[in-house]
């Protein structure tokens, strides 16, 4: 998991989106809308870290709707939005709407291709496959898993979150191999996870993650 916010970035979040509300009127539009769509999600972030689902709820919905609005909708951000609100869904256990949102990933990429892009259909994939063993399907789970690690794989260079969402996805593989009865290749996976883990605690030091591994992570 990411560091969290420093103290007081709630006051923060909720000044930037009232001074955006204030500049862009009613329907704020263009720069205006994107910008305010950039802080209601960085809102909506912090308020699901908190437990605030009805809240973060709330942003994600309106930042939806500000990027649908918008002529040059960036995909890159609207599928992260739609990927947050698959988590959020998936923490609230309403697990139909996580994968119909995780649908609306793959939506707004279209045909887009690119590094980062392959990044967040596998990023996607993994949640799903997440999602699929929580509601008692881990055979397809499994497939899931397997091609979101496989496309995640390559991220190791690009950024921090993307190496922490393979350790991730290993550990999930790892629970899901065991569900089915496959114990040495979840073994396996677990190892490559905490190797992965410590790898970057050994790189970006340990306040940059808060790794509890006696707890499996799901998200």
């Amino acid at each position: 998991a990411a560091a969290e916010d420093p103290p007081g970035a709630r006051a923060d979040y909720d000044q930037a989106v009232a001074l955006r509300r204030a500049a862009g009127g009613s329907t704020p539009s263009g720069d205006l809308a994107a910008s305010l769509a950039s802080v209601l999600e960085s809102r909506a972030t912090l308020a699901r870290q908190e437990g605030r689902h009805a809240e973060a709820g709330r942003d994600l919905d309106e930042v939806l709707a500000l990027r649908d609005r918008a002529l040059d909708a960036d995909p890159l951000a609207q599928s992260a939005a739609w990927h947050q609100l698959a988590v959020l869904r998936f923490e609230e256990e309403r697990f139909a709407e996580a994968l119909l949102a995780l649908d609306q990933v793959e939506a707004s990429l279209g045909e887009t291709d690119g590094l980062l892009e392959s990044l967040i259909r596998a990023a996607a994939a993994v949640s799903r496959g997440i999602v699929l063993r929580a509601v008692g399907r881990p055979v397809e789970a499994l497939r899931c898993l397997d091609v979101g690690i496989a496309g995640l794989a390559p991220a190791t260079e690009v950024a921090p979150c993307w190496p922490e969402q393979l350790a991730n996805a290993l550990r999930n593989r790892g629970l899901t191999r065991r569900t089915l009865g496959r114990a040495q290749e979840a073994i396996v996976d677990h190892d490559r996870a905490l190797a992965q883990y410590d790898a970057l605690i050994e790189a970006h030091g340990s306040e940059r993650f808060h790794l509890d591994r006696a707890a499996p992570q799901a998200d």
